[in-house]
């Protein structure tokens, strides 16, 4: 039985609204509201280990490789430093933050995962896109207020090329919240039947999550928007058309370019133009970010990393003294970024995770519910996204892996009333 009230799901929901806070605001207020997620989490799953610890058995065969997965980092990240390098356990050389924080981090959203599923239901849907609605909109207001120039060089440069931050310290994970947002709202849209007023709150920060993506000019964010509308208009639209559907597409197309400041439009094209920056015109060999130079740096030097990994948020170590942009750079490619991290086994267990999922939507697909293929194409972009990122720690992630393990736990055979529920 799922557990819908009580403080456990106040908590959880307020997580939602924290998710969206970035460590941008750090600047501001002094205080570091990124916490706040991990404080909301800690307290949902306290209150819910306090009700029902039984519970947690339910879920254990949906979710194994997930967790085993988490189980595995967790000790090879623990062998590996003591074995290696001790004295990054408290203070790492490539990452802001020490191990056993990094450590924390994963194990609080691997937990932010399995509350998700836990609670999924038609009220948490509506429910928490509500509270996420409000993260972000305290997080896109507060990208006005704060400036982006950090401590390295390459923030500042991105910012004075007119990429919004949103209130994080990374335009590219404020896209990849903007794309939740996306998500969460047109599944709130589909299973909203009777209240008008929310439907329009939805088609609201729609339109205003895409305008975030576009502000970011992340480039591989708004291509995998573009691949995911593409496959919802072909799943929805276009074999059954229905004339008031292309009326609204038509009308989001047409409004969102005037909610598009021009400086953020050019930026983007120019980025989409090239897959490098250039940094300094003065010095051309050397002074670039390119994905395709990064990810060769990696692979060329495989054999470094192929079989034990180098450790967790330890990628850099591969290439600081051998790679061919201006600095050295984490791979930007999540496949890749496990096999450095942690090996061919880790590896092994990611790819089992995502075949696991895939095999299992295939089984259910053929269900009529709106909101699994909305959840199942929103896991297939992912897997295209992890191409060209990666996402260490971040909470789309987990939310995304959230999403698809509630609507998966719901098919099962003993969830289907609750199931039918969902559109």
């Amino acid at each position: 039985m799922k557990t819908k009230v009580g403080l456990s799901y106040l908590f959880l929901l307020f997580s939602f609204l924290a998710l969206p806070l970035g460590s941008g605001f750090n600047i501001v207020t002094g205080f570091d509201f990124s916490k706040l997620f991990l404080f909301f989490v800690a307290l949902s799953f306290l209150f819910l280990l306090i009700k029902k610890i039984s519970t947690f058995n339910l879920q254990l065969n949906l979710l194994k490789y997930f967790y085993l997965l988490t189980i595995f980092i967790i000790f090879h990240s623990i062998i590996y430093y003591i074995i290696n390098c001790p004295d990054e356990i408290l203070i790492s050389r490539y990452s802001n933050d020490s191990l056993i924080a990094n450590l924390v981090r994963l194990i609080m959203l691997s937990i932010f995962t399995f509350l998700i599923v836990e609670n999924f239901s038609k009220r948490l849907i509506i429910s928490s896109t509500i509270f996420l609605n409000i993260g972000y909109t305290i997080s896109f207001l507060g990208g006005f207020f704060i400036k982006p120039f950090f401590d390295t060089k390459i923030n500042a440069i991105l910012a004075a090329d007119g990429r919004f931050y949103g209130g994080f310290d990374n335009p590219n994970t404020f896209a990849a919240t903007s794309l939740s947002l996306f998500v969460l709202n047109l599944i709130s849209l589909v299973n909203n039947e009777n209240d008008s007023r929310l439907k329009f709150v939805n088609l609201i920060y729609i339109i205003l999550s895409i305008v975030g993506i576009f502000m970011s000019q992340s480039r591989a964010i708004l291509v995998l928007l573009i691949i995911y509308i593409f496959l919802l208009a072909t799943k929805f639209v276009l074999n059954k058309i229905k004339l008031k559907y292309v009326i609204i597409s038509l009308l989001v197309i047409l409004i969102i370019p005037f909610f598009i400041p021009k400086k953020s439009y050019d930026g983007l094209i120019n980025r989409i133009k090239t897959h490098s920056i250039k940094i300094n015109a003065k010095d051309e060999n050397k002074l670039e970010e390119s994905r395709v130079l990064i990810i060769g740096d990696y692979l060329r030097n495989i054999n470094k990393y192929y079989l034990i990994g180098k450790g967790y948020n330890r990628e850099i170590s591969v290439i600081e003294n051998d790679y061919s942009t201006w600095r050295p750079f984490i791979p930007h490619n999540k496949y890749l970024s496990m096999l450095v991290q942690f090996g061919i086994l880790g590896l092994l267990l990611f790819l089992i995770i995502l075949l696991d999922i895939y095999f299992k939507f295939l089984n259910y697909k053929n269900t009529g519910s709106k909101t699994l293929y909305i959840i199942y194409f929103y896991f297939i972009i992912w897997i295209l996204y992890f191409f060209v990122g990666q996402q260490n720690n971040s909470r789309d992630y987990y939310l995304m892996f959230g999403m698809v393990f509630g609507i998966l736990s719901l098919r099962n055979n003993l969830n289907n009333n609750e199931f039918k529920l969902i559109n």
